[in-house]
């Protein structure tokens, strides 16, 4: 809803619906089940989206009790806003595992960004398969369009250098070698040192180079 009372006490209203939602699932159940239209009288602006969101990630039974049209609308708006939105509203796929497999396809349409990849890191942790967050630090760091991107993109790969299979770290390599605004940055030797580094850690030696002519 849209009045001026509901818009002065909208962050109070939904921490208590939160609130009256974790104390008496059943009975918030029943209401939306016997009124589903008047239930469905929702705001869908940016702040009041977000706190949808919160609600129906605690409760994904509450987003399937609304009127289908309202629950389109929110479909489609949460997938039109910034994809990091998209990756944490796993109630749309019903469980988080298949969210993660939604969201690894979102993510092959639609470039995404720092955030998103941090929510996706969220996810992955929620449902053990870090591997699969791994492997979009790949992705992201591969999609670095200048040398400032190729620097800050590798932080991240950096940070998770020793948790990186031996497939993993030659895909890293891979990516380095075919794309000029990594291979040509001043501190490409540097990025390469880490992995060989993280290399031998792991697998006990360095990773031969030779495949990889931009890098050798």
């Amino acid at each position: 809803m849209n009045d001026q009372e509901c818009e002065e006490n909208r962050d109070v209203n939904a921490l208590a619906i939160e609130l009256i939602n974790r104390a008496y699932p059943d009975l918030v159940i029943q209401c939306l089940t016997n009124d589903p239209a008047y239930y469905s009288q929702v705001s869908l602006d940016k702040e009041q989206l977000d706190k949808l969101i919160n609600l129906f990630n605690q409760s994904p039974r509450l987003f399937n009790l609304l009127d289908a049209d309202l629950q389109k609308q929110i479909e489609t708006e949460i997938k039109g806003a910034p994809s990091s939105r998209y990756v944490r509203s796993w109630f749309l796929s019903g469980d988080p595992g298949d969210h993660l497999v939604s969201v690894k396809q979102y993510f092959r349409a639609r470039p995404f960004n720092h955030l998103a990849l941090q929510k996706f890191e969220e996810l992955a942790e929620q449902v053990n398969k870090m591997d699969d967050y791994l492997d979009m630090v790949i992705n992201y760091f591969s999609k670095s369009g200048s040398y400032q991107d190729a620097y800050s993109r590798f932080e991240l790969v950096s940070r998770k250098l020793n948790h990186f299979n031996e497939g993993q770290l030659k895909t890293l390599l891979d990516v380095m070698n075919s794309n000029w605004k990594i291979y040509k940055a001043h501190g490409c030797s540097g990025m390469i040192d880490e992995i060989q580094e993280a290399a031998e850690n792991k697998l006990g030696d360095k990773l031969d180079l030779a495949p990889y002519s931009n890098l050798s």
